[in-house]
């Protein structure tokens, strides 16, 4: 099996599919090889990359969230907070004025909650024009399950709260990210316990009957470090961010078809 993150590893920054990337994908399953994305995204946003579900057998959405089988049109692993989970970590996050975007069960999680403490956060105002059309005001105490809990806009002075996040909700998995539109600031998501991509590509690999050893991994950000940890066969794009580059196999960036180039290295086929 080969997984690839999607934003910036398998997509060039301009979020196109290069031509090379397509024909090494179909050559890989045309050999047998299982192809799957393995994504920060929700279904519905994975589903605005024309034709890559046709492309692939797998999606993992949401940072492990969910396995979809593209084949089937089904979601064949998902997890959740339950509502008491949901609305402990909700009444936390008021609690301690930061600006968050809870999001529903899989696979509608592209619609979502949002709270805002009115402080200037570009990055929270950027993502919610993102997701312009699927947000509605926070509810408290509402009895609904949740999937994650995004707090987008990050900068690096705010990482001891979070550090006293985690050890308050230390029943809870962090996942940082960078920030799509600052470099110097992190994005971090809340979710279930054990929860992350690496664990799904586990989920995925048992689900198959498949040999963890004989996968090839590659990705460009610190959402992927649980993945890339499994196989001695994982790499990073050029343009991933230098912790990952200093740990795993440096391949081409994903505007020059990094995945293509990590697929060749890897001799997988």
């Amino acid at each position: 099996m080969v997984v690839s993150d999607l934003d910036d590893t398998l997509l060039t920054t301009d979020k196109g599919l290069t031509l090379k990337n397509i024909k090494t994908i179909q050559t890989l399953r045309a050999k047998g090889v299982v192809v799957t994305i393995a994504t920060g995204r929700p279904l519905h946003f994975v589903r605005r990359v024309k034709g890559l579900e046709e492309l692939v057998d797998y999606i993992i959405v949401s940072t492990g969230l969910g396995i979809w089988d593209c084949k089937n049109q089904e979601m064949i692993y998902q997890r959740r907070f339950s509502s008491t989970e949901s609305d402990t970590v909700t009444d936390f996050l008021v609690d301690n004025s930061i600006s968050f975007m809870k999001h529903n069960e899989l696979p509608d999680n592209h619609f979502c909650q949002t709270f805002s403490t009115n402080v200037s956060n570009s990055d929270f105002n950027k993502r919610l024009l993102n997701f312009d059309g699927f947000c509605s005001s926070l509810q408290l105490k509402d009895g609904r399950n949740s999937s994650l809990f995004l707090l987008p806009g990050i900068a690096t002075t705010d990482l001891p709260v979070i550090d006293n996040l985690k050890k308050k909700l230390n029943w809870a998995s962090f996942v940082r990210i960078t920030s799509p539109y600052d470099p110097k600031k992190y994005w971090v998501e809340i979710l279930p316990t054990n929860v992350n991509k690496g664990v799904a590509v586990k989920k995925l690999v048992e689900h198959l009957g498949l040999n963890i050893e004989n996968c090839m991994i590659i990705g460009n950000d610190y959402n992927d470090t649980d993945m890339l940890n499994l196989t001695e066969r994982s790499y990073v794009v050029k343009n991933a961010v230098a912790e990952l580059k200093e740990k795993f196999i440096v391949t081409d960036d994903c505007n020059n078809s990094g995945f293509t180039s990590a697929v060749l290295h890897s001799k997988i086929i």
